[in-house]
């Protein structure tokens, strides 16, 4: 079942958890805007508020930047789905 959300729109929570599932395997800015369907200038600004918060780390092994997600992130991602859960008990916040 889909995640059932209060407002047609996401939140900020909704895109920062976004982002943090994607970074799970290492994503780079354009699979992260992509991914999360978001405007460069968000991208930039949501990044930035990551790294800011210590939930994701930036990856220069390869020639491309990646990030990826600490465990303070995934601390974040299991709160998140917790409240998702009580919010909305019959849904699947997994997604």
């Amino acid at each position: 079942m889909a995640t059932i959300y209060l407002h047609k729109n996401r939140n900020e929570l909704d895109i920062i958890a976004c982002m943090l599932r994607i970074s799970r395997k290492g994503a780079t800015r354009t699979q992260l805007m992509y991914r999360a369907n978001l405007s460069f200038k968000l991208l930039e600004l949501y990044l930035n508020t990551l790294l800011a918060l210590n939930m994701v780390e930036i990856c220069e092994e390869n020639p491309r930047k990646s990030y990826h997600i600490n465990q303070r992130g995934r601390e974040f991602l299991e709160h998140y789905h917790g409240l998702k859960k009580l919010m909305f008990p019959k849904s699947d916040s997994s997604k």
